[in-house]
């Protein structure tokens, strides 16, 4: 089960032009673009299933104790494999998480946090449509990797 970036984690703020909940709005979004998100990855599209569903299988098997760089060089082989009727979406997914990974919460303006969550909400259809693709055409994959 591959294994996703730690949300980052601040003291709720106290100041009065500061939103409190925004801390807990993030990490709520990060938990979900993640969970949405399972097995995504890449844009230039390899148009080989075999390659792609191959990669899937390799993130799975290596997600344990993976650090976050080597996460998305997997998921970048992914998105780089993956057929065109898909291609899009993984590049989306990979820019997604490379997103997730630079974002620093304690220094995120409003801005820098809308744009995470609408990046987020436009990968719902996408996520949707990868899990399909791969549930699918990729019978190796274990039954709990979309989970």
């Amino acid at each position: 089960m591959p294994q996703w970036p730690k949300s980052p984690r601040r003291e709720p703020s106290t100041c009065v032009n500061e939103h409190p909940d925004r801390s807990a709005f993030a990490i709520g979004l990060t938990t979900c673009a993640t969970l949405a998100l399972a097995a995504c990855g890449g844009d230039s599209g390899g148009d080989s299933t075999e390659a792609f569903c191959d990669d899937l299988l390799a993130i799975n098997e290596a997600s344990d104790g993976m650090s976050d760089e080597d996460s998305v060089a997997l998921f970048q082989a992914a998105a780089d494999s993956a057929p065109n009727e898909i291609s899009s979406e993984m590049g989306q997914f990979v820019d997604l998480l490379e997103q997730l990974l630079a974002f620093d919460e304690e220094t995120a303006t409003d801005e820098e946090l809308t744009e995470l969550a609408d990046s987020a909400a436009d990968l719902d259809e996408s996520s949707t449509k990868i899990d399909a693709f791969a549930t699918e055409n990729c019978p190796d994959l274990p039954a709990d990797f979309f989970e």
